[in-house]
């Protein structure tokens, strides 16, 4: 139904002797699915809850792992999340004031988190996108915390400060009201500056994508090329002949990898690939809003004229059932394939399998200590189960960006010390763009199979 229309509906023709029936009808349909909004309600929270406690469980256990921006703020959106969950579903006091209250931190919690997320989508940027290597200024840090507060506590106030002038409870009454300037108020009022945000999330989220499959594809394309040049070479079915030598001192010289930088181009590449998951964190509040325009929107224009505007009705406020809980299950989803989150579960099934390990080793063999032969056994047996724990996981480099550590991006010239370590620079030749590139600029000053490149995200 068009807005004008609706408008010439609303002035001209009469509705129902009594229009309130059809609303007492929608709300005890609604009342009667209570339930689903509560268990919708609470599996969100229970789904934060358990983000939050993890990641501060992790945190307190051993910190490195989880010691990244976006898992902190991934932390506290779990939090807002948790808080948010908490207040919809405990019954809330019937005075104004206390209901006004706890609308007012369900607002701000609700776009808190999205705020929030276009601090992940900022750090991404910061690190993906930017083509200095010069480090960011300290403050940075806290910004990523304090401008999503801020903006979110500037968005919301002012809207209940005008709706406590006005008589009403929340912002949304104004809808209630039926009066076209809703329109002008909801549109630039309440979703201009969290679309803003989502938009650039999106925008964000699909350049850091596609920069970082870009990456991906330009080293498999150098090691696929320095794999088949030596597969050529070492071939011993087939003789090789001088053109062969020719065409491989060609390509050699075009592309020159030794094995320590082709093991530091696959770090590289592990990097890339699983960075990719961590930008869909900012595209999961893009559903959420967009399900809270549909029901602000359509809820004006329901004028309780007709029969089926019960069922519009119903069916609205159930959707609104779902609009928080959807973005807490994606963000869920997507937290169970992050790298940090896999990580844990590899430290914690490793550190059970050396402890199992050892265990079964010294029982087996504790009578046998005397013979030498069984003695070296148990220890090279233990050694390899040790060994298992020093293999590098490319998670472990996603990490804080910690701007005190300004040894990261210190440069004497076009690689810094990296020019006085390796004469040759291979990349400038083989892969364009990756010079300035913050993690290969980290793996290769770190050196390759080191695991202490955890100044990234």
């Amino acid at each position: 139904m068009g807005f004008p229309r609706a408008l010439v509906l609303r002035e001209f023709i009469p509705g129902p002797e009594n229009p309130g029936e059809m609303v007492s009808q929608g709300s005890a349909i609604l009342k009667s699915r209570t339930w689903l909004f509560r268990f919708a309600m609470g599996t969100a929270g229970g789904l934060s809850g358990l983000m939050f406690l993890f990641l501060v469980t992790v945190f307190f256990w051993r910190r490195s792992l989880v010691d990244r921006v976006s898992l902190r703020l991934i932390a506290l959106i779990s939090l807002f999340d948790l808080l948010h969950s908490i207040i919809q579903v405990v019954p809330k006091v019937q005075d104004p004031v206390h209901l006004r209250l706890s609308l007012f931190f369900i607002d701000f919690f609700s776009f808190g988190s999205i705020y929030l997320s276009s601090s992940i989508a900022f750090n991404l940027q910061m690190v993906f996108l930017r083509k200095s290597r010069a480090p960011l200024p300290n403050y940075v840090e806290y910004l990523y915390y304090a401008v999503p507060l801020t903006v979110s506590f500037l968005h919301i106030a002012p809207q209940y400060i005008y709706a406590a002038t006005q008589g009403w409870i929340f912002n949304g009454e104004m809808a209630m009201s039926r009066t076209p300037e809703f329109l002008l108020v909801f549109g630039l009022g309440v979703l201009l500056i969290p679309y803003i945000f989502v938009l650039y999330n999106i925008v964000t989220s699909i350049l850091v994508m596609y920069s970082l499959y870009a990456k991906q594809r330009a080293i498999t394309r150098v090691l696929n090329s320095v794999s088949q040049e030596t597969n050529s070479l070492l071939n011993e079915s087939s003789p090789i002949t001088v053109q062969d030598k020719t065409s491989a001192s060609a390509s050699s010289a075009s592309i020159s990898v030794s094995p320590k930088e082709r093991q530091q181009l696959k770090l590289a590449r592990r990097v890339y690939k699983v960075s990719v998951r961590i930008a869909l964190y900012p595209l999961a509040p893009m559903v959420g809003l967009i399900l809270m325009s549909i029901f602000q929107l359509r809820q004006y224009f329901i004028t309780m004229t007709y029969k089926s505007d019960v069922h519009s009705y119903v069916w609205l406020n159930t959707m609104s059932f779902f609009m928080f809980p959807t973005i807490a299950f994606i963000n869920f989803v997507i937290f169970l394939t992050d790298p940090a989150v896999l990580k844990v579960i590899d430290e914690v099934r490793r550190s059970i399998r050396i402890k199992m390990g050892r265990t079964d080793n010294f029982k087996s063999s504790s009578s046998e200590f005397h013979s030498p032969g069984k003695k070296a056994s148990v220890t090279i047996s233990e050694t390899g189960v040790l060994s298992e724990t020093m293999q590098v996981d490319s998670s472990s480099l996603i990490s804080t960006y910690d701007p005190d550590k300004t040894n990261i991006y210190q440069s004497d010239g076009v690689f810094g010390s990296l020019a006085a370590l390796e004469e040759s620079r291979p990349f400038a030749s083989a892969i364009d763009g990756l010079q300035d590139d913050a993690v290969m600029w980290r793996v290769r000053t770190s050196g390759a199979g080191k695991s202490d490149c955890q100044d990234l995200l």
